[in-house]
């Protein structure tokens, strides 16, 4: 028999140190993400060690997002983690449901890795794309190919340049500047500054930005985590009048040759929609690992495309809207909508 026991704060080695020690885990299960969650958008919570005996067997981190349109439990992007999750699979969804019952949440999302209950409905619209470094910057040169070579080189003929960086505060209104107009182009609602900033004190050993310059005016910022021996592309945002400038090739092959040169083995360029445009781009940089990245939920929904169809007056007007609204809007809706 297996319990569940609450997440305390002062047991934040004690989670942090499981996850360290599984061969499956990320940043996202990292323990601290329950505080910025808390204090960015005043979700609650719901973390939980999954003991057998004297045993810690798993972590079970949810996220009670509840705002004016959606009551909902979701895992953090990474899912949850275990030891042996075909053995307890059934306990362990008896017992969500439980919570999400008593909560009155509507839906409960499991993101990624393991389907706990043959009746939860299954999303597949979404893959990772990762890429497996070279241990030498000449080797990476030979395995992205002659058409990537020729668009950094561009790039570098056009004049950008980079640098990367432990951001400070004043560094992320920097980069929201970038990711607020980024996002508005793309008709998507934003996260928070504050969401950034909390990163930022919580996981500050964690992350960097990775600036490119035009010049001396800043067109793209990357915002990476870094764990174990993995660099993830959180978020990425250029200004869209300097695409002519190859700035996409710039970045993805100047941000992995920094991966490189830190001794990082692994580049993650985060999720994409199956057959999307960025999809394409992203596969494009030699030999890569396609991921399926599913989403597991207890009531079914309509698919993306269908989304999209929906609410595709909003995201025109949206693409419209100045950025200074964007801004304001896109967290208070980001918060009160689901989105996924």
């Amino acid at each position: 028999m297996i319990e569940f026991i609450d997440f305390k704060p002062d047991n934040q080695n004690v989670w942090n140190d499981y996850a360290e020690k599984h061969p499956h885990s990320e940043v996202y299960h990292l323990a601290q993400w329950a505080a910025i969650y808390k204090e960015t958008y005043n979700y609650t919570p719901y973390y939980f060690f999954v003991r057998e005996g004297s045993e810690i067997i798993g972590i079970l981190p949810l996220i009670h997002q509840k705002g004016l349109l959606k009551n909902i439990l979701v895992t953090p992007p990474a899912g949850i983690l275990l030891n042996n999750p075909k053995k307890h699979n059934e306990e362990i969804f008896r017992f969500v449901t439980a919570l999400k019952e008593n909560l009155r949440a509507s839906d409960v999302l499991f993101y990624k890795n393991y389907k706990l209950s043959p009746g939860l409905y299954e999303s597949l619209e979404n893959i990772r794309i990762l890429k497996q470094l070279p241990e030498t910057v000449d080797a990476l040169n030979k395995d992205i190919g002659k058409k990537r070579r020729w668009g950094v080189r561009k790039a570098e003929e056009n004049g950008l340049t980079h640098i990367v960086i432990k951001p400070t505060l004043q560094d992320i209104k920097l980069f929201y500047k970038i990711y607020g107009t980024n996002y508005r182009d793309l008709g998507t609602p934003v996260n928070s500054e504050k969401f950034f900033r909390k990163q930022l004190e919580y996981l500050g050993g964690n992350i960097k930005m990775f600036i490119v310059f035009k010049e001396d005016k800043l067109i793209c910022v990357k915002w990476l985590l870094e764990y174990k021996l993995e660099i993830l592309s959180s978020e990425s945002a250029t200004l869209r009048e300097f695409f002519p400038t190859r700035i996409n090739d710039y970045q993805i092959y100047h941000a992995m040759k920094y991966a490189i040169e830190k001794g990082f083995q692994t580049y993650n360029m985060g999720r994409s929609q199956q057959e999307s445009g960025t999809y394409a781009f992203k596969v494009s940089w030699g030999a890569c690992q396609v991921q399926p990245y599913p989403v597991y939920r207890t009531k079914q929904q309509s698919g993306i495309a269908e989304k999209k169809s929906k609410f595709k007056l909003f995201i025109k007007a949206w693409k419209k809207a100045p950025v200074a609204i964007t801004n304001i809007a896109g967290p208070i809706l980001r918060k009160n909508m689901t989105l996924d």
